[in-house]
């Protein structure tokens, strides 16, 4: 937000600078004669992602993070470009409005890349939740200088951007950079603001790595492959008696397990009474034990025996014979629409063995990794718990969810045959 003190020139410049819930009120503070500053910045050619575009990306959300009291710029007048007014910045850390996510995401459209999200305003329409790569910005910085009719007639900006390109898959930020951005226009506006953002981003466009970290086909192929690995013979679970959920829920809740790495809570779940279980990569890697406990109180120390960080999959072994257990859905691809149910510990051992129901919504496949999209309610100390069709068989586990502004029921379990074949396990 912009302030100053003299109250005439308010309807004058009566225009949204960065938000849609930010006012500009600009008022005067008279100064000496002073020459307006020269802020163009270079702005590069993006380089050309070529005619197969980029993996699929979204562009999540703008912030400003200028510190309050910021004197961001000021109003010229005369021939001599005499500074009249200065303009302050009076907020501290600001969402930007969805207007500079439209515009990033038509500006990646329209230099070539796969932009999923926005895709169609009118109806609604949004795929962002498909999107393997997640782009943001932060606003470090913000010059905005106005010229009156005397002076010029038009605004200037240049705005520096902090930018951060986040890998849904591995859940991690995988590149960042900083640009910066110029642009002008005729008369007194905001729309000055938007063309150092899409010059920024141009630049952004013109960084080499950035562009390679994007190309289509750059994570066709496994990074790890499971051809050395030695195929693992476990023994299915039979279940005493059948098993219909939520009737049943008892006895499935006896094979599911709370495990704490550190300080890290996730599930997992027994697939062999001889103490074999399986869990989420993401919560035991880098560990060769960690703690586990059952909803019966029993607490034990599990070995990790295999991870595979691609599919996000792991898998366990607890000591001791005689546990109980669930059977795996080998083989059996849930049909969409159809009821799921969660269990696990989704904010820590407080809430454990919690039971979520969902459906599925989807069987999707993005850069030869296959997921289930489910909608039931699911957050981190989930990771890991079971995903079970209405028999009680487990039909994959939890992997990973879409957390975002505007995005609810967007979670994701990897299917049994999956984790199977990244942890070279053969059923008995």
């Amino acid at each position: 937000m912009l302030s100053g003190e003299m109250s005439h020139m308010t309807k004058l410049h009566r225009y949204s600078l960065i938000l849609a819930t930010v006012t500009l009120t600009l008022g005067a503070i008279m100064s000496c004669t002073t020459t307006s500053p020269r802020i163009p910045q270079p702005r590069l050619s993006p380089i050309q992602i070529g005619p197969e575009g980029s993996a699929p990306i979204s562009f999540t959300r703008l912030i400003i993070r200028v510190p309050s009291g910021t004197t961001v710029g000021g109003h010229y007048d005369g021939l001599l470009k005499i500074l009249k007014y200065r303009y302050t910045w009076l907020s501290n850390i600001t969402v930007a409005s969805d207007e500079f996510r439209i515009v990033g995401s038509e500006h990646l459209r329209s230099r070539g890349y796969t932009v999923l999200g926005g895709d169609n305003l009118l109806f609604g329409k949004d795929e962002s939740s498909k999107a393997e790569y997640q782009l943001g910005g932060t606003i470090q910085s913000i010059l905005y200088n106005t010229y009156a009719p005397l002076a010029g007639n038009r605004a200037e900006s240049s705005l520096m951007i902090e930018w951060q390109l986040y890998d849904v898959y591995q859940t991690k930020v995988v590149y960042s950079a900083t640009t910066n951005g110029y642009g002008k226009q005729s008369g007194v506006g905001s729309a000055c603001i938007q063309e150092a953002f899409r010059a920024a981003l141009d630049n952004l466009l013109a960084d080499s790595k950035f562009v390679a970290a994007v190309r289509k086909g750059a994570r066709k192929d496994w990074d790890q492959t499971t051809d050395d690995l030695v195929p693992i013979a476990i023994t299915s679970c039979v279940s005493e008696s059948p098993i219909v959920l939520p009737d049943n829920m008892q006895t499935v809740l006896r094979a599911v397990l709370t495990i704490q790495a550190g300080g890290s809570i996730g599930s997992g779940v027994i697939i062999s009474s001889d103490g074999w279980a399986i869990a989420a990569g993401h919560v035991v890697s880098g560990l060769s034990e960690v703690a586990v406990r059952t909803q019966s109180g029993l607490e034990l120390t599990a070995a990790v025996v295999r991870v595979d960080s691609q599919q996000d999959v792991a898998l366990i072994r607890l000591p001791g014979r005689g546990h109980p257990c669930l059977p795996v859905a080998m083989g059996d691809e849930r049909k969409i629409g159809t009821d799921l149910f969660a269990v696990g510990a989704p904010t820590g051992e407080g809430l454990a063995f919690s039971v979520a129901k969902g459906i599925v919504s989807g069987l999707r496949e993005w850069q030869g990794k296959h997921y289930i999209q489910t909608d039931a309610a699911l957050n981190p100390g989930n990771s890991g718990g079971p995903l079970l069709s209405p028999e009680g068989m487990i039909v994959g586990i939890v992997s990973w969810k879409i957390v975002a502004p505007g995005f609810e029921g967007l979670a994701f379990g990897v299917p049994i045959q999956a984790l199977s074949d990244r942890l070279r396990i053969v059923w008995k």
